[in-house]
């Protein structure tokens, strides 16, 4: 395989990979759209394991109820803060869940476009490394 004798130094880089279709540009747009989809494929597995880690906490500390360590005195006033508190958190959770989700859904259509890309990229590198005696077949 050598280097892409169709390049155009007159050409945007983008513009010349789409352009040309030696095997040199089928391979490297083949390894790209791998890369790229590797890449978006472990986004997706850290996103899904945050996911399962938000949902674990808002489980875990909305079921939670605070428990009456500073004696009846402190009592109420304790308690009220540490509602407060577990109410801002599960907030917050929440609110993280659903941009997790968000994400998720953005890169899961990225990941089917992606792997879609790299099958192409994977047929049109094979049609053009093959002789043409393996064409003829």
């Amino acid at each position: 395989m050598s280097r892409c004798s169709a390049v155009d130094n007159n050409m945007d880089a983008d513009d010349e990979l789409k352009s040309c279709s030696c095997s040199f540009c089928l391979k490297a747009a083949y390894i790209w759209s791998d890369l790229h989809y590797q890449d978006i494929k472990g986004r997706l597995s850290v996103l899904k394991k945050s996911q399962k880690e938000a949902s674990s906490l808002i489980r875990r500390n909305g079921k939670g109820r605070p428990t009456d360590v500073y004696g009846s005195e402190n009592s109420n006033n304790s308690t009220n803060v540490e509602f407060d508190v577990m109410g801002q958190w599960t907030s917050l959770f929440l609110n993280m869940e659903g941009i997790l989700a968000r994400e998720s859904s953005h890169l899961q259509d990225s990941f089917v476009t992606m792997k879609e890309l790299r099958e192409n990229c994977k047929i049109d590198l094979e049609r053009a490394t093959k002789t043409p005696q393996q064409n003829n077949t």
